[in-house]
């Protein structure tokens, strides 16, 4: 039989029984902890896309060019130049974290390990921090846990994993969201500890994607803080109904100390990060005497 007929068989009927034994566990453990609900996602999605993979990663879009920089990586960690690919460009025009941690892994047991593991890796924090978002957004664990269980299948990180392979932005996108509580906790609450780890994990967001953290902005950490401020304005006036305009208005002043004070960190790693690029990059194109066409050629990586 066709090995691909063969994988396609085998997922149906796995997802058949998987369905079956779905429906069983959610009826055992509605009254558990809905910490079960979180493992079981997880189960779930280290199954269904761990082996998944193995048949769709090495072909998608974007997956070889990701393992192309992560062997650049494994063979000459310090130097930001590859002369490969056209006349050279500089690797640091794209954010390390995921590259550089695939060529840590292949230490171990080769390139393909270090793609697949990051992989693995990549398929629990978005999980876990599906369910971490949640949370925060609903105030409710059992909510959260089934929400990750609907994560596990999302046609979005289907689509981005299976198809285009795009684990930088998948891997920005999960620290994106396991961040979301630590900036709620520290506009609310107003500790220190909150206000490190949030600027650690967007620090880590700006590393993983160039693009998650303007997007995450605007679509993530802006309602964030609006809802921050309702929250705020709820347990000032106890009752729902109460909360006017003037009250929210309050609120947002008494907590604006804060929430500058993250805008302003938080815009720190993704500027020093460019200042560097930019630095680097000029350096290097000054000490190679390339000719005129080939500026053309590096500056589309640029």
């Amino acid at each position: 039989m066709n090995p691909i007929i063969r994988s396609v068989i085998g997922h149906t009927i796995s997802l058949q029984y998987s369905s079956l034994y779905l429906v069983i566990f959610l009826q055992v453990t509605m009254k558990k902890q809905t910490h079960s609900i979180l493992a079981l996602a997880l189960v779930f999605g280290l199954i269904f896309h761990g082996t998944s993979i193995f048949f769709t990663l090495e072909s998608t879009y974007d997956a070889l060019v990701h393992l192309f920089f992560a062997e650049h990586y494994s063979k000459d960690w310090f130097e930001p130049w590859d002369y490969r690919w056209y006349t050279g460009f500089t690797v640091h025009g794209y954010p390390p974290l995921v590259h550089q941690s695939m060529a840590l892994l292949s230490y171990i047991g080769g390139l393909k390990f270090g793609l697949f593991s990051m992989s693995l890796i990549i398929i629990s924090l978005f999980i876990t921090g599906t369910y971490r978002f949640a949370y925060v957004i609903t105030g409710s664990k059992k909510i959260a846990g089934y929400t990750a269980l609907l994560g596990v299948f999302s046609s979005m990180f289907l689509e981005t994993l299976h198809l285009f392979g795009q684990l930088p932005s998948l891997m920005g996108i999960s620290v994106l969201m396991h961040a979301m509580p630590e900036i709620y906790n520290w506009i609310k609450l107003g500790k220190v500890r909150f206000l490190i780890s949030s600027f650690s994990l967007i620090a880590l967001t700006v590393t993983s994607h160039h693009v998650t953290p303007i997007f995450g902005m605007v679509f993530f950490i802006f309602p964030l803080i609006g809802m921050v401020i309702m929250d705020a304005a709820k347990d000032r006036v106890k009752q729902n109904q109460k909360v006017t305009f003037k009250v929210f208005l309050k609120e947002l002043f008494k907590h604006l100390k804060r929430i500058i004070t993250f805008g302003a960190g938080s815009l720190f790693p993704h500027r020093f990060y460019r200042h560097s690029r930019s630095h680097r990059f000029s350096y290097r194109f000054q000490n190679h005497s390339f000719p005129l066409w080939s500026e053309f050629g590096v500056s589309l990586f640029h």
